[in-house]
């Protein structure tokens, strides 16, 4: 059984490293805390399957927590999927605190960031992988959180013209838990529409941009959960099945 407790999480994931100052540490506080979530007796973890390193393996079922990078997997689940059971553990962040320091180390100030997270932001990251989406080893497991991120100033330049890097992100909070085990199940972040619709309309109600919908309904169309009903003009109209 899965565990949740991120203050024992948390705890756990400082243990080894506590002696480390925010950006020191050999692994990211996020990966090394959810890792932590999952398995707080840390036996389990960065275990080798099949030749490949996987963060964690319980119960014959193997869990890849990625943040971000989805495309870096499609190595890894060929050789996986047809023997293993796999879950992609998706930290998805909804709220977001930042603290900035100085180069100094001093801070600066902390404040919210207005950018507000949704579950099925996922699927930007899941387009990258949706040929393995279908199947029947793999499940996905959003864990929707709210997270502290550190920034570090630095000199503008013209690769990075905000004059900023994340030295960090700690989750904060667990909103919810999101388990993705069959394709019916991503109507739980996707909204539903009764009616016949045309991308730019499902674009508006999911409050994105065009070119982000597009990518989100490729990833709904390849697993089977809407189809093509005509077209209107140049547009093409769908309804969910």
């Amino acid at each position: 059984m899965l565990n949740y407790n991120l203050d024992q999480a948390k705890k756990l994931a400082y243990t080894e490293n506590e002696a480390l100052s925010i950006g020191e540490r050999s692994e990211h506080s996020l990966h090394r805390i959810i890792k932590y979530l999952l398995d707080p007796t840390s036996l389990c973890h960065e275990q080798k399957i099949a030749g490949k390193v996987v963060d964690l393996y319980i119960d014959n079922h193997i869990y890849e927590i990625q943040t971000k990078a989805f495309n870096n997997l499609r190595n890894k689940l060929e050789t996986l999927l047809p023997n293993y059971k796999v879950t992609i553990v998706y930290p998805c962040v909804i709220k977001k605190t930042i603290t900035k320091f100085n180069e100094q180390g001093e801070i600066l100030y902390t404040r919210n960031s207005p950018k507000k997270g949704k579950p099925l932001n996922c699927l930007l990251e899941l387009y990258k992988i949706k040929f393995f989406l279908n199947n029947l080893n793999l499940s996905i497991k959003l864990i929707c959180i709210d997270i502290d991120e550190y920034q570090q100033e630095v000199p503008r330049s013209r690769k990075n013209h905000h004059g900023r890097v994340r030295i960090d992100q700690v989750p904060s909070k667990i909103i919810e838990v999101i388990d993705i085990n069959k394709k019916e199940d991503y109507l739980k972040i996707i909204p539903y529409v009764q009616n016949e619709f045309k991308l730019n309309d499902y674009a508006k109600l999911l409050k994105v941009t065009k070119n982000q919908a597009s990518y989100m309904f490729s990833v709904i169309r390849y697993l089977g959960l809407v189809e093509q009903t005509g077209k209107e003009g140049k547009a093409y109209t769908y309804k969910f099945k």
